[in-house]
């Protein structure tokens, strides 16, 4: 964990309970310990309130775009190092081959020599596991502070409810999709809004980048708004729509609309 949130545990005058604790290692040979704690009083204080809410459009030419006009960049850790990455599978896979002696009656290799046992793979893999560590930790860094700074800004957050699972089932799409980290994205910004004392949900996705904000028509047929069309105009009532922006605006109305309906927020 970070030095903040482990100098604020170590620091804590209340009772706190260990559940249980874990123990695990990784690809790269780190070792690590995971405690479940609690404890009758909060671990984390919660944020003054801004009276704000935001709604958060995510896509994969920019990581978000938020009702604010807030736009954050899609940082692509996996893309920025996957000509190094792709160079060090292709030695590992290799160095695998070549230590092959022959197929068994099922088809499983049988090594020359145990894959353990082999100095100059296990450096490699270890290269390997190293890289896809670096890009690991760095999204997740990234997830984290961008969900802080939502937090933080505002009392009510809604996204759209995304099926990832299905629109990984898109071959030009999946490996962008998987680099970005929506899921877990949406996961940490639940768990940030909870502790805090915030409130994340999600909305239906449904036309929410078809509707025009301002007027509600709903774009279909041959003016229905593509992925490449980053701007349009509302061919109702003539308003220009940057698309991302349009859209989180249109998440907002949605999730407000479901407070007011639910009772938890009134106007």
């Amino acid at each position: 964990g970070s030095k903040k949130d482990v100098a604020s545990l170590l620091s804590r005058t209340d009772e706190t309970r260990i559940g249980s604790a874990g123990i695990g290692i990784d690809a790269c040979g780190s070792c690590y310990v995971s405690l479940k704690l609690a404890s009758d009083t909060p671990f984390y204080d919660a944020l003054p309130a801004t009276g704000k809410a935001a709604g958060i459009d995510l896509n994969l030419r920019n990581f978000l775009w938020d009702s604010d006009n807030v736009c954050v960049d899609n940082p692509k850790y996996r893309k920025n190092v996957s000509e190094k990455l792709a160079k060090a599978q292709r030695k590992l896979s290799v160095m695998t081959e070549h230590n092959i002696d022959h197929y068994d009656s099922r088809r499983r290799p049988v090594y020359t020599k145990p894959l353990q046992e082999c100095r100059n793979y296990q450096k490699q893999r270890l290269r390997v596991a190293e890289l896809h560590s670096r890009i690991r930790n760095q999204r997740k860094d990234f997830l984290y502070c961008t969900a802080k700074m939502e937090v933080k800004n505002h009392d009510f957050i809604f996204a759209e409810d995304l099926k990832v699972n299905n629109l990984l089932k898109n071959r030009r799409l999946a490996n962008a999709i998987s680099d970005v980290g929506w899921s877990e994205f949406l996961n940490i910004l639940s768990w940030e809004a909870e502790k805090h004392g915030k409130l994340f949900m999600k909305v239906p996705p449904q036309n929410t980048t078809q509707t025009c904000s301002v007027c509600g028509h709903v774009s279909s047929g041959n003016e229905r708004i593509t992925l490449n069309m980053e701007e349009w105009i509302c061919p109702e009532c003539g308003t220009y729509h940057v698309r991302d922006y349009n859209a989180s605006r249109n998440i907002l109305a949605k999730g407000m609309e479901i407070l007011r309906q639910t009772g938890l927020y009134a106007v």
